[in-house]
Protein backbone atom coordinates (compact mmCIF):
# COMPACT_ATOMS: atom_id res chain seq x y z
CA UNK A 1 0.00 0.00 0.00
CA UNK A 2 2.72 2.47 0.98
CA UNK A 3 4.69 1.95 -2.02
CA UNK A 4 1.79 1.98 -4.33
CA UNK A 5 1.07 5.64 -2.66
CA UNK A 6 4.50 6.67 -2.79
CA UNK A 7 4.30 6.01 -6.73
CA UNK A 8 1.77 8.05 -7.01
CA UNK A 9 2.36 10.91 -5.27
CA UNK A 10 5.04 12.92 -6.77
CA UNK A 11 7.07 14.78 -3.95
CA UNK A 12 8.91 17.96 -4.75
CA UNK A 13 12.69 17.56 -4.35
CA UNK A 14 13.00 18.70 -0.72
CA UNK A 15 14.31 17.62 2.42
CA UNK A 16 14.11 19.09 6.13
CA UNK A 17 17.37 19.77 7.48
CA UNK A 18 18.82 21.83 11.25
CA UNK A 19 20.38 25.40 10.28
CA UNK A 20 21.45 27.37 13.61
CA UNK A 21 18.58 30.46 14.16
CA UNK A 22 21.35 32.79 14.12
CA UNK A 23 21.79 32.41 10.22
CA UNK A 24 17.96 33.10 9.50
CA UNK A 25 17.35 35.87 11.94
CA UNK A 26 19.01 38.61 13.86
CA UNK A 27 18.50 38.31 17.93
CA UNK A 28 19.14 41.33 20.35
CA UNK A 29 18.14 42.43 23.51
CA UNK A 30 15.92 45.64 24.16
CA UNK A 31 16.54 49.75 24.51
CA UNK A 32 18.44 50.19 28.06
CA UNK A 33 17.59 53.76 28.53
CA UNK A 34 15.81 54.62 31.92
CA UNK A 35 12.02 54.64 31.49
CA UNK A 36 10.07 57.53 33.67
CA UNK A 37 6.46 57.65 34.61
CA UNK A 38 5.91 61.11 34.04
CA UNK A 39 6.54 63.72 30.73
CA UNK A 40 9.15 65.76 30.78
CA UNK A 41 11.41 67.82 28.82
CA UNK A 42 13.45 66.02 26.07
CA UNK A 43 11.57 62.88 26.69
CA UNK A 44 9.36 60.79 24.17
CA UNK A 45 6.51 59.47 25.26
CA UNK A 46 6.73 55.25 23.95
CA UNK A 47 4.41 52.12 24.97
CA UNK A 48 6.31 48.82 25.82
CA UNK A 49 5.69 45.46 26.60
CA UNK A 50 4.38 44.99 30.32
CA UNK A 51 4.08 40.89 29.76
CA UNK A 52 3.25 38.27 27.76
CA UNK A 53 0.38 35.86 28.44
CA UNK A 54 0.26 33.09 26.12
CA UNK A 55 0.10 34.60 22.94
CA UNK A 56 -1.65 37.96 24.11
CA UNK A 57 0.65 41.18 24.75
CA UNK A 58 -0.28 43.26 27.94
CA UNK A 59 0.89 46.39 26.82
CA UNK A 60 2.01 49.49 29.55
CA UNK A 61 1.95 52.98 28.63
CA UNK A 62 2.77 55.75 27.78
CA UNK A 63 6.13 55.80 29.17
CA UNK A 64 8.42 58.42 28.89
CA UNK A 65 11.99 57.78 27.57
CA UNK A 66 15.14 60.39 26.50
CA UNK A 67 15.78 58.54 22.98
CA UNK A 68 17.09 59.63 19.49
CA UNK A 69 15.28 59.07 16.28
CA UNK A 70 17.72 56.54 15.30
CA UNK A 71 17.28 54.16 18.35
CA UNK A 72 14.05 54.50 18.31
CA UNK A 73 13.99 53.11 14.97
CA UNK A 74 16.38 50.48 16.30
CA UNK A 75 14.05 49.68 19.14
CA UNK A 76 10.52 50.05 17.75
CA UNK A 77 8.86 46.48 17.16
CA UNK A 78 8.04 45.36 13.20
CA UNK A 79 5.35 43.26 12.51
CA UNK A 80 6.79 39.43 12.22
CA UNK A 81 8.97 40.10 15.09
CA UNK A 82 9.34 37.12 17.87
CA UNK A 83 9.01 37.95 21.53
CA UNK A 84 11.14 35.51 23.18
CA UNK A 85 11.36 35.09 26.68
CA UNK A 86 15.01 34.41 27.87
CA UNK A 87 15.18 34.81 31.71
CA UNK A 88 12.26 33.95 33.41
CA UNK A 89 10.90 31.07 35.95
CA UNK A 90 11.27 27.44 34.22
CA UNK A 91 7.48 27.11 33.41
CA UNK A 92 7.70 30.30 31.33
CA UNK A 93 11.32 29.67 29.99
CA UNK A 94 11.61 29.98 25.94
CA UNK A 95 8.41 30.76 24.87
CA UNK A 96 7.47 33.02 21.97
CA UNK A 97 4.90 35.23 20.61
CA UNK A 98 4.16 36.79 17.54
CA UNK A 99 4.64 40.66 17.55
CA UNK A 100 1.38 42.04 15.22
CA UNK A 101 0.03 45.01 16.35
CA UNK A 102 -0.45 48.09 14.67
CA UNK A 103 0.73 50.36 17.45
CA UNK A 104 4.78 51.23 17.96
CA UNK A 105 5.81 49.44 20.77
CA UNK A 106 9.51 49.89 22.07
CA UNK A 107 11.49 46.83 22.46
CA UNK A 108 12.70 46.66 26.23
CA UNK A 109 12.23 43.56 27.66
CA UNK A 110 12.96 39.96 26.47
CA UNK A 111 14.70 39.41 23.32
CA UNK A 112 13.79 39.99 19.76
CA UNK A 113 14.34 37.93 17.46
CA UNK A 114 13.63 39.37 13.32
CA UNK A 115 13.67 36.98 10.82
CA UNK A 116 16.10 37.57 8.16
CA UNK A 117 14.19 38.88 4.57
CA UNK A 118 12.05 35.62 2.88
CA UNK A 119 11.66 34.00 6.17
CA UNK A 120 8.64 33.40 7.69
CA UNK A 121 8.12 35.13 10.87
CA UNK A 122 5.06 33.10 11.87
CA UNK A 123 6.55 29.51 10.96
CA UNK A 124 9.81 30.51 12.92
CA UNK A 125 7.50 30.58 15.75
CA UNK A 126 5.82 28.27 15.83
CA UNK A 127 8.73 26.37 15.35
CA UNK A 128 10.34 27.81 18.26
CA UNK A 129 7.35 26.67 20.18
CA UNK A 130 7.46 23.23 19.33
CA UNK A 131 11.38 23.33 20.15
CA UNK A 132 10.29 24.92 23.72
CA UNK A 133 7.67 21.63 24.33
CA UNK A 134 9.93 18.76 23.31
CA UNK A 135 12.40 20.55 25.77
CA UNK A 136 15.22 21.01 22.88
CA UNK A 137 16.26 25.03 24.62
CA UNK A 138 17.59 22.59 27.83
CA UNK A 139 20.85 21.76 26.59
CA UNK A 140 21.92 25.76 25.57
CA UNK A 141 20.81 27.31 28.96
CA UNK A 142 21.12 27.66 32.34
CA UNK A 143 18.96 26.87 35.06
CA UNK A 144 18.14 26.79 39.09
CA UNK A 145 15.03 26.00 40.82
CA UNK A 146 13.71 29.32 39.98
CA UNK A 147 15.02 31.09 36.94
CA UNK A 148 16.15 29.77 33.38
CA UNK A 149 18.29 31.52 31.12
CA UNK A 150 20.04 31.53 27.54
CA UNK A 151 21.92 34.20 26.52
CA UNK A 152 22.25 35.48 22.61
CA UNK A 153 25.20 33.37 21.60
CA UNK A 154 23.76 30.19 22.84
CA UNK A 155 20.17 30.86 20.85
CA UNK A 156 22.09 32.46 17.56
CA UNK A 157 23.52 28.60 17.95
CA UNK A 158 20.12 26.81 18.39
CA UNK A 159 19.04 24.33 15.48
CA UNK A 160 15.98 24.94 14.26
CA UNK A 161 13.75 23.08 11.21
CA UNK A 162 14.57 24.57 7.84
CA UNK A 163 13.57 23.48 4.36
CA UNK A 164 15.44 23.65 1.28
CA UNK A 165 14.72 23.13 -2.11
Amino acid sequence: MYKQLSESVKLPDAYFSKIELGTIATISSGCTNLLHDWPQEQLQPCMIIEKVIENTLILQGPKFVRITERERRKFLFRSGDIIFKNRTNPREFGKSTLFNLNEEVLHTRYLRIRPMEGIDGEMLNQALNLLRYRQQFKEFSTHTSKLSFISIEDLKRLPVPGIRL
